[in-house]
């Protein structure tokens, strides 16, 4: 291969950029399929962070082992905090870990085994065409992502050296400027790095020259120093139009990175004599000669001391972001969240959570709207019927937004577990607004009392009274049964809806019986039948919202793609 690729300019150039290419679609296609085998686990790997900042850090660095890429983590991580699953304090310490996490691809390069990548790619592609099973074929390709990330790296390494071969004085030139110029070197790190979005793959290259003794070991430490604030590009661009709290983190990552790479530069010359201890006294003893490790360990050093150092002054980062980042006039509405469809590209597990969110916040609203219906069918307030109909409105436009999030996510590489996540919570939002529907009907019915002035009987107030109150009951527990998974309050609503049918026909037999004897006037029979009727219907709804908490598989997800 050296032979041919020494022989020619063009096909040198060409050699360093396909093999930088397949490098970075190498930790792609690594990094997609593991996100895919770990699946809900990936969920339980983020929640693990609510607790500590250090537990953050290592949630961090498990999230970016498995993404093959700090970017990556950083940028899920603002789409967390974009959508309120995350606070600005937990996705400080992930953020940390992820930095940390990185330096895993540059210890693995160092371990020099990219003559056995063809392996790994003949390895995962027969795998891919004789296995069919899903979780079979995303190994495959964690494998074959392997393969091209280390054939990637070869090719690109024998490019570079072809290079520096047929232009030995040129490239000697550049190198001991660098090197006379630590600076200019920390800034070519920063701009190849947010030109590519890879700081793993501007580490490698350093390597490689550091291997081919084409730089000092200074200069190669001051592309590594830029390379880590070059990685927060990708951070800043995924904040961009995001909520206040996700440009908070992007300023974090770049501020915490720029400190510390900037104090590093001033510590250069000691930092560079350190590792060059370390490389001679140690590395090479247990190694052997392999300066690439000394890069990765360089790395690794500095990131570890950046995380650890970082993670004591949470707070005051926290405090410092909202002074630096506050805009007053930015809307948090919740629309504008369920209009971002990024998490789902990313992680239609976490994209999940939101939608979880989303309708825990639907169901509060319903809650407040029958609130509203309750009181003002006993006690009359003008402002009843413009609060509910506020009310109403928010309900129908969660109701859309969701239903079509909900759909965009179906449209993701997603399995039949989560498949059947998203049938229960588009038959969820359904019924949620139907009893939002009831509840406008029921605000509606009383004004029309209030407007004709008829009284109800005290037995008649007595039985709405009994009636109002178990449909609460059972919106609430439907609530938290569909919120916590919980099937004991699912139970509840499921033992009480038969109750609500036949208090339902009772009081309607009760109601007609008043009217025969004169103690309720006609006028009013027609309201006060359709008030029981409305609430026996939102029992209804309630009880089906109960049944996809009861029964796994309620419905199939084709059934809502119209």
């Amino acid at each position: 291969m050296f032979s041919i690729i020494s022989s020619n300019v063009f096909i040198m150039l060409i050699a360093v950029i396909g093999g930088l290419g397949l490098f970075l679609y190498g930790i792609h296609m690594m990094g997609e399929a593991l996100k895919l085998i770990a699946g809900n686990r990936m969920k339980t790997i983020i929640e693990k962070s609510t607790n500590k900042p250090i537990k953050g850090v290592l949630v961090g660095i498990i999230v970016t082992i498995i993404l093959q890429s700090s970017s990556g983590t950083q940028a899920l991580v603002i789409s967390l905090v974009r959508t309120g699953l995350m606070t600005l304090a937990q996705a400080i310490g992930v953020v940390l870990g992820s930095n940390v996490g990185t330096c895993v691809t540059a210890f693995l390069a160092g371990l020099k085994i990219e003559k056995y990548a063809l392996i790994f790619v003949g390895i995962g592609t027969l795998m891919i065409f004789f296995f069919k099973k899903k979780k079979i074929v995303n190994i495959s390709k964690a494998i074959l992502g392997f393969g091209f990330l280390f054939f990637g790296l070869d090719l690109m390494s024998t490019g570079l050296h072809a290079v520096f071969d047929k232009f030995p004085e040129q490239t000697n030139a550049l190198f001991t400027f660098l090197a006379q110029y630590p600076i200019l070197a920390y800034l070519v790190g920063i701009l190849f790095t947010a030109g590519i979005q890879s700081s793993a793959a501007t580490i490698v290259i350093v390597q490689s020259l550091y291997f081919s003794g084409q730089i000092e070991l200074s200069g190669a430490l001051a592309i590594v120093l830029g390379a880590n604030l070059g990685t927060c590009i990708t951070g800043v661009l995924a904040s961009l139009g995001g909520s206040r709290e996700s440009k908070q983190v992007a300023f974090v990552s770049c501020f915490v990175n720029f400190i510390w790479s900037a104090l590093m530069m001033a510590l250069l010359i000691p930092y560079s004599m350190l590792m060059n201890l370390i490389e001679s006294k140690i590395l090479v003893n247990f190694l052997g000669e392999r300066p690439a490790m000394t890069i990765a360990l360089g790395h690794l050093i500095f990131n570890t001391i950046l995380c650890f150092t970082t993670i004591l002054i949470t707070k005051p980062i926290v405090k410092f972001a909202n002074i630096v980042i506050k805009d007053k006039n930015e809307s948090s509405d919740i629309f504008n969240q369920l209009s971002d469809y990024s998490l789902i590209h990313k992680s239609p597990v976490l994209a999940l959570e939101f939608v979880k969110k989303n309708i825990d916040i639907m169901a509060t609203n319903v809650e407040d709207l029958f609130i509203i219906a309750k009181t003002f069918a006993f006690v009359y307030d003008k402002k009843a019927s413009e609060e509910g109909a506020k009310l109403e409105h928010t309900i129908n436009s969660l109701d859309k937004r969701i239903h079509d999030y909900l759909i965009k996510i179906t449209r993701e590489n997603i399995d039949k577990k989560t498949s059947n996540i998203i049938s229960k919570y588009l038959e969820t939002i359904s019924n949620l607004e139907r009893i939002g529907d009831h509840c406008s009907n029921l605000i509606e019915f009383s004004q029309e009392r209030y407007d004709s002035k008829l009284v109800l009987s005290e037995e008649g107030l007595t039985e709405l009274t009994k009636m109002y109150g178990l449909a609460g009951e059972m919106i609430y527990h439907s609530h938290k049964a569909i919120i916590n998974n919980n099937k004991s309050d699912a139970n509840f609503v499921l033992e009480y809806e038969e109750s609500c049918d036949e208090m339902e026909r009772t009081f309607r037999k009760h109601h007609f019986e008043r009217i025969k004897n004169g103690t309720c006037s006609n006028a009013n029979g027609d309201i006060f039948i359709e008030t029981i009727s409305n609430l026996e219907r939102i029992g209804d709804h309630c009880d089906n919202i109960a049944n996809t908490v009861i029964y796994e598989k309620y419905c199939e997800v084709s059934e809502y793609n119209h």
